[in-house]
């Protein structure tokens, strides 16, 4: 497999900086409380978790989030896989004259 770093390079300055995964489904509470607590390695409690603030809905809705978020990971990990195992290959060019 060849690899042309010039062009990904490129097309990677070019895309659009933007939100991969949408989050504005998630309910907040969710999201910026108990998620962001969980993945910053806090524990949570039942009895800290406010349950006025969200539904079963919106549990749901999380997961959703949370498998996209993992199956961008997973495909960016494949991606990073073929790069490693890319040969290197040298571009011909032309001599001096």
């Amino acid at each position: 497999m060849v690899i042309d770093l010039k062009k990904l390079t490129g097309n990677l300055w070019c895309a659009k900086a933007e939100k991969t995964v949408p989050d504005d489904q998630v309910n907040p509470y969710l999201l910026n409380v108990l998620l962001r607590r969980l993945q910053s390695g806090e524990d949570v409690t039942y009895g800290e978790v406010d349950f006025s603030q969200f539904a079963a809905d919106d549990l749901r809705t999380l997961d959703g989030y949370l498998k996209q978020h993992e199956n961008m990971g997973f495909r960016l990990s494949r991606l990073i896989g073929n790069v490693d195992n890319a040969a290197p290959y040298c571009c011909a060019l032309s001599a001096f004259c």
